[in-house]
């Protein structure tokens, strides 16, 4: 099992091993946190720097996805006490847009 102290030895008959992952649940939420900010390549990377952590970036992404894929359902059914609500954006909001680590600019004449 993979924790964030490293990897830890279970027995077959453990809770845990039957899990999604071999990973412990607070290990997936990290993943799930760093992977929301950067790409999976980079949230490898990061666990290996502050948590000397060897997970590769398509496990990293297998979590990410895994966990985007419970909630799914939840947005599908337009479950409003689950979904965080955006105010509607102001005539003259700028809007920035982030793809894939690129920045884009919406310029207000086009």
């Amino acid at each position: 099992m993979l924790t964030i102290f490293g990897r830890v030895a279970l027995s077959k008959s453990h809770m845990l091993q039957h899990s999604a992952f071999k990973i412990t649940t607070y290990m997936q939420s990290m993943i799930c946190l760093i992977s929301q900010y950067v790409v999976f390549n980079e949230t490898s990377s990061l666990l290996k720097e502050l948590l000397n952590i060897s997970l590769s970036a398509k496990q990293c992404q297998r979590v990410s996805q895994w966990y985007g894929d419970q909630i799914n359902p939840i947005i599908n059914a337009n479950q409003i006490d689950f979904i965080p609500q955006l105010s509607p954006p102001k005539k003259d909001d700028i809007c920035y847009v982030m793809m894939d680590g690129c920045m884009l600019y919406t310029r207000r004449d086009g």
